[in-house]
C-alpha cells in the first residue's frame, strides 16, 4: 500500500471558488433516498462554489476506483483526510456541500444544529425520485460500476468528522455539554465509585461511536429515568445496562435510532417515565422499538414472557436487534455473578435458573426462526455456557 500525503490530498479539495460572496458560507446538504440522485445532481450543481465533503470520493480517489466497498485499505487515511477537509473548511469560513439519505432522525436535526452554532446558511435540497426507479438505479450501479459506493455507506462518516470537530470547537469554548451521570453513593461507596467510572467509559465509547444528539438526548433520558435504580445481580447502578446494549449495537453498526431505543429500552417497563414524554422528546420509531421489547406488568411471570416472545417474533428487525444485544448482556452479568455466588443469586431474581434458562433458550429459538444476525452466534453460545455452568453446581 503507497504511503499516503494526507496534507497533499486535502488540498485537493479547495480552491478559490468555495469561498462564500456574501460573506456567510453555506452548508449545502442534497438528501433523498438510495439511488434518487444526489450524486449527479450535487456535480452538476456544486462542482464549482463548494468545498465537497463525502467520503465516498476521497476513499475511491483514495484507490482509484479500485474498491467498490469500504475495507481496512485506506480507511484511516479516508477518515484522516475528511475530517480535515471539514476542520478546514470551517475554519477558512468556505462553501461545503454533502449528502445524506435522511432516514435518520436525528441526522438533518444535527446538521442544523451544526451549522446554526457554526454561524453557516443551511440549505437543504431534496432529491426526489420514484422509489422503483431509484431502487433499478441502485442496483445497475452495484452491478456495473466498481466503483461505486452508496451514501448508506458514507453517512456514519460524514457525521463521525461533523461531530467530532463540533465537539473540539465546543471544547475549545469551554462550552462543552458534559453527560452528568445520576447516581447516589451508597455504603459500599469503593464499588459504586468503580461502576460510576465504567459507566463513563462506556459512555465516552459510545459518544465517540455514535456522535449524535439524538442518541445523546436518549442516554440523558435513561440516565433521568433509571437513576435511582440499581441492578438485580451485582447490585451496580441500572444505566450501566442499557448503556452497555446501546454500545454493543452502535459496535455492531445498527443505526441511531436502533441505539437510542436500546438506552431507553426498560423505560416504560421499569420506571415512571411517560410514554407521551418519550415520544415528543424522541420519535415514533423509537418509541415502537421500546414498546414491542417492553414486558406487560399486569401478567404472571410466565404469561408475561410468553407473550413478550410473541410480541418480540412480531416485531421488527430493530426489535428483534435490542431484544438480542439486551438479553447478551444479562446473561454476561449474569454469568460474572453466578462465578462468585453460585445459586445463591437465585433469591434476588424473580424465578430460578431453571425457568430463566426456559425463557433465554425461548427467545433464542424464536429469533434464529424470525431473524439473521451474528450477533445470534454469540446469543447461542453464551446461553449454552450459562445451562452448563448453573448445571455444574
Amino acid at each position: 500500500m503507497p504511503v499516503i500525503n494526507i496534507q497533499k490530498e486535502i488540498e485537493k479539495y479547495f480552491n478559490t471558488s468555495s469561498l462564500p460572496q456574501d460573506g456567510q458560507p453555506t452548508f449545502v446538504v442534497f438528501t433523498g433516498i438510495i439511488g434518487s440522485g444526489k450524486t449527479t445532481i450535487r456535480r452538476e450543481s456544486c462542482s464549482k462554489g463548494y468545498v465537497t465533503l463525502d467520503a465516498c470520493e476521497i476513499f475511491c480517489s483514495l484507490t482509484n476506483g479500485g474498491h467498490g466497498v469500504f475495507g481496512k485499505d485506506f480507511f484511516d487515511e479516508m477518515n484522516a483526510i475528511g475530517a480535515g477537509v471539514l476542520d478546514r473548511a470551517v475554519q477558512e469560513k468556505r462553501n461545503i456541500v454533502v449528502e445524506q439519505i435522511g432516514s435518520e432522525p436525528g441526522v438533518l436535526e444535527t446538521f442544523v444544529a451544526f451549522t446554526k452554532d457554526l454561524g453557516y446558511k443551511l440549505d437543504i435540497r431534496l432529491v426526489e425520485c420514484e422509489p422503483a426507479e431509484a431502487f433499478k438505479r441502485h442496483v445497475e450501479a452495484c452491478q456495473n460500476d466498481p466503483s461505486y459506493i452508496s451514501a448508506y455507506n458514507a453517512e456514519p462518516a460524514l457525521l463521525k468528522w461533523l461531530l467530532d470537530l463540533w465537539n473540539k470547537i465546543k471544547e475549545e469554548r469551554g462550552d462543552a455539554e458534559p453527560i452528568a451521570l445520576k447516581i447516589a453513593i451508597g455504603k459500599d461507596a469503593g464499588k459504586d465509585l468503580q461502576a460510576i467510572e465504567k459507566i463513563n467509559e462506556y459512555i465516552e465509547k459510545l459518544r465517540r461511536q455514535t456522535l449524535s444528539s439524538f442518541v445523546d438526548r436518549a442516554l440523558r433520558i435513561a440516565i433521568e429515568a433509571h437513576q435511582d435504580q440499581k441492578r438485580k445481580g451485582d447490585g451496580s447502578p441500572y444505566i450501566i445496562h442499557p448503556v452497555a446494549v446501546a454500545l454493543k449495537l452502535a459496535s455492531a453498526g445498527f443505526s441511531e435510532k436502533v441505539i437510542a431505543a436500546a438506552l431507553v429500552h426498560d423505560v416504560l417497563e421499569d420506571t415512571d417515565y411517560p410514554e407521551e414524554k418519550l415520544l415528543e422528546r424522541l420519535a415514533r420509531e423509537v418509541v415502537d422499538i421500546v414498546k414491542a421489547v417492553t414486558n406487560d406488568g399486569s401478567l404472571s411471570w410466565i404469561e408475561k414472557k410468553e407473550k413478550y416472545i410473541e410480541t418480540v417474533r412480531k416485531g421488527p428487525p430493530e426489535a428483534k436487534a435490542v431484544c438480542t444485544a439486551d438479553k447478551i448482556h444479562n446473561l454476561e452479568s449474569l454469568l460474572v455473578v453466578y462465578e462468585k455466588e453460585g445459586d445463591a443469586i437465585w433469591v434476588k431474581f424473580n424465578r430460578g435458573k431453571d425457568d430463566q434458562m426456559w425463557f433465554h433458550e425461548a427467545v433464542l429459538q424464536m429469533l434464529k426462526e424470525t431473524w439473521s444476525h451474528p450477533m445470534l452466534v454469540e446469543y447461542e453460545a453464551l446461553t449454552r455456557k450459562a445451562k452448563a455452568s448453573f448445571k455444574g453446581r
